[in-house]
């Protein structure tokens, strides 16, 4: 299951929570008494045939917006949108193929949103490890074929869940995928032009595990952000698919006259990892791999925090050999040295044997704080864990925010 997003889709102004998998897409709606309902939608295929069950045509990516205007927030599900029926959340949501005069966008990883060629207009930029980066320039009418300009190269996993912003102080919204950053250039007719700088290496993966070239090792959350309060922003990253995870930070040194950017690496958790006659030996706890990023003033300070959570599923689970439990962490942001760096203080926000995937955060309860929404990838048998506290179950948890700003 995949597919999160946190968007009004019923008009009542608050947060809903959607998600989607192999058993189709559904809304949850949070009640007036604190209950949840969920709706499980009515897709209507392009054929104008009821589909409720089936993943959409996509891997894991997708997210939510109003791209038709109306003021309820459709569905955008890998190379498709679907409709939402002015929200009625039980009626009927018709399917739009948007990539499919450009050649199509099956099987996406990542999709975010953000306005990149500086229009005013939220475009789509989507990830697979198949094809490339690219982005869609989503028209005013969204049923009408959408216009794909290539960024670059893929990877499994890395420009979301909001690997976009203005890293060299240009003005223009570049895009980050993992360990490169690709530079939004302007050429004198006005189209784009990208060009892909260096960030760093990634993790290794411990030998038997999954193949390097697969992409998997570079495989990573991404969040831009100003992170030591300096006004340029920076990165914030977390491994995403094998346990011995990291969570660091990619501090913006500024830029060069050639319009790059230099950067300094800070770990914030994690242990190192080095191959002994085959085998990894670790130093530190092992974390469970972090495929579940957010970043945002948790704590009410004025600085921005983040939030990981450890996986759920068998090869993800933290420990040496998976043995350990599934936990979220908040890296709470203290203070700037003198030199730039931050102290982070962690947390651990939830201890009940229960991982996150693609956790989205927002503020659930109407109240100004963050609050946290979390599910596993799969069920037992689809890629998760049988010893979790649900043996195996799925679930959703919300994480409700009680911080209190200090005095």
């Amino acid at each position: 299951m995949s597919q999160t997003a946190l968007c009004d889709f019923d008009g009542d102004g608050r947060l809903d929570y959607t998600v989607g998998g192999n058993g189709g897409n559904f809304v949850y709606r949070r009640n007036d008494d604190g209950t949840w309902t969920r709706y499980h939608l009515r897709r209507i295929n392009l054929q104008g045939e009821l589909a409720m069950t089936g993943r959409g045509p996509t891997d894991a990516g997708g997210t939510a917006a109003d791209l038709d205007g109306d003021g309820f927030c459709d569905l955008i599900v890998g190379s498709s949108w679907y409709r939402n029926p002015g929200g009625r959340l039980d009626g009927d949501w018709q399917q739009y193929d948007y990539a499919e005069a450009s050649g199509g966008n099956a099987l996406v990883h990542d999709e975010i949103l953000a306005d990149i060629n500086g229009d005013g207009r939220l475009d789509l930029v989507t990830m697979r490890d198949a094809t490339n980066v690219r982005f869609y320039e989503i028209p005013e009418d969204p049923t009408q074929p959408w216009t794909r300009h290539d960024v670059g190269p893929s990877t499994h996993q890395g420009i979301a869940p909001r690997g976009f912003g203005d890293l060299n102080g240009d003005g223009r919204v570049d895009i980050v995928r993992n360990d490169v950053w690709f530079e939004n250039t302007l050429r004198p007719d006005g189209t784009i032009w990208w060009r892909m700088h260096y960030l760093g290496p990634l993790m290794t993966l411990p030998p038997g595990s999954l193949v390097d070239d697969a992409g998997w090792a570079n495989g990573a959350q991404s969040w831009v952000a100003d992170i030591n309060g300096d006004g340029r922003n920076d990165i914030v990253q977390a491994d995403g698919e094998t346990r011995g995870a990291r969570v660091w930070w990619m501090e913006n040194l500024g830029t060069e006259p050639d319009g790059s950017v230099r950067w300094r690496r800070h770990v914030i958790a994690g242990g190192l990892r080095t191959i002994v006659d085959g085998q990894s030996v670790y130093y530190g706890r092992v974390m469970g791999a972090l495929h579940a990023l957010c970043v945002g003033d948790f704590t009410g300070n004025g600085r921005e925090d983040i939030v990981v959570f450890e996986s759920d599923w068998a090869r993800a689970r933290p420990g040496a050999n998976g043995e350990e439990q599934p936990r979220a962490f908040l890296y709470e942001n203290l203070a700037t040295g003198f030199d730039g760096t931050v102290l982070f203080h962690e947390h651990v926000i939830a201890d009940v044997n229960l991982g996150g995937h693609n956790i989205v955060c927002g503020d659930i309860m109407g109240n100004g704080k963050l609050d946290i929404v979390a599910k596993p990838w799969g069920t037992q048998g689809g890629n998760a864990s049988n010893v979790n506290a649900l043996g195996g179950r799925y679930y959703v948890i919300v994480l409700e925010n009680l911080t209190e700003p200090a005095e």
